[in-house]
């Protein structure tokens, strides 16, 4: 299966540990399918990690759940999420010396 990822720069500034926004393209035999809405984020040990999309529901007042929003196989996560870290890898080398 061919993976693509293309990395923007996050337009959610209250998030800290947001660190880019992704979106995924998978070439299936169906046609096409795009996953809108990804994250690489970094948690406080620094580590870098990739987030397919999830959407959160409220629990009281100040606690939340964070639910996925699509379930892939766990093989095929992990293809994903190692596709994205190597284009975030690359788009922040790109960041670094001034190019889009």
């Amino acid at each position: 299966m061919n993976i693509k990822v293309q990395i923007e720069r996050s337009l959610r500034p209250n998030l800290p540990n947001l660190l880019a926004s992704a979106t995924v393209m998978l070439d299936t035999e169906a046609g096409p399918l795009r996953i809108h809405d990804c994250r690489l984020l970094q948690n406080k040990n620094g580590i870098v990690w990739f987030s397919l999309p999830t959407f959160s529901m409220q629990h009281g007042q100040r606690q939340f759940e964070y639910r996925p929003t699509i379930e892939v196989p766990p093989a095929l996560a992990q293809q994903i999420s190692a596709q994205a870290l190597r284009a975030y890898d690359a788009w922040e080398r790109d960041q670094a010396v001034g190019r889009p």
